[in-house]
């Protein structure tokens, strides 16, 4: 009897180290969720617990950057260095893409800072070492482009990025990619007052890559027009019909011709 009672002892006091046990975890996981329910209680919050625990990822700091930017749009200037800061670090991780300094470049254009030298070295770096992809090239657009004449870098620096861009060798290995680019250094080339006609090769050489995309056929037509070149104009317009026949582009074409009297 007393051996029984000694087991039933040892069995309850197994039993109950168990049921504690099991409370402690509990607690634990409840504690845990309490705790990234508030972090993630704001973005912001959860931007700066994602960036802590993941100190090496380029996203979770750019995601960061993200963050403080909006701030410091609202008018929170005391984020300014932070925003700068995750940004900087997100691109001293990656070694491929542009996001982060086209993100710094962007910010110091919005904050009217002057936008460091070795922020553009690293971007060209990459943009005429690096395999090209397509966010790349509409990164780069949205850099050298001006929208209403506000130019978020300055003329020489938005050159250089584009001659590094057209030096590199593996850019010829994405033809769409390719023809986005020629495409858009002819823009700059009209936008920021360079002799219109050094703009010509460049519409070329994007509708020989990209023969089906509409937009470079009108472009080009616009070009044309400006060097007073009408019945070339009229041509190259009646090639995008030919392409747009089948599409809303149509009418807008049929409208361009008409306004210009081709």
């Amino acid at each position: 009897v007393a051996f029984v009672q000694v087991i039933n002892l040892k069995f309850l006091l197994k039993q109950k180290h168990i049921a504690l046990m099991s409370s402690v975890v509990i607690v634990l996981l409840i504690s845990s969720s309490l705790l990234r329910s508030f972090q993630w209680s704001s973005p912001l919050s959860f931007a700066v617990y994602e960036a802590s625990h993941h100190p090496k990822s380029v996203r979770a700091n750019h995601n960061l950057g993200m963050m403080y930017r909006t701030l410091v749009l609202q008018g929170h200037n005391e984020f300014k260095h932070k925003a700068y800061s995750s940004f900087s670090k997100a691109a001293e991780l990656n070694s491929g893409h542009i996001q982060p300094e086209a993100a710094l470049i962007q910010l110091s254009y919005e904050m009217k800072d002057h936008v460091s030298p070795e922020i553009i070295n690293s971007i060209a770096n990459k943009l005429g070492n690096f395999a090209l992809k397509l966010d790349h090239i509409n990164l780069l657009r949205e850099l050298v482009l001006c929208r209403n004449q506000n130019c978020v870098l300055p003329k020489d620096a938005a050159k250089f990025l584009l001659d590094a861009t057209n030096d590199n060798n593996r850019l010829h290995e994405y033809d769409l990619n390719h023809s986005i680019f020629m495409s858009t250094y002819a823009h700059f080339i009209l936008e920021r007052g360079y002799n219109p006609e050094d703009a010509e090769p460049y519409f070329k050489r994007a509708i020989e890559t990209s023969p089906h995309h509409i937009q470079n056929y009108t472009d080009y037509a616009n070009l044309l027009l400006i060097l007073d070149r009408k019945e070339d104009a009229g041509l190259y317009l009646d090639k995008a019909l030919s392409i747009a026949k089948n599409t809303d582009f149509k009418d807008e074409i049929l409208a361009f011709k008409e306004l210009n009297n081709l």
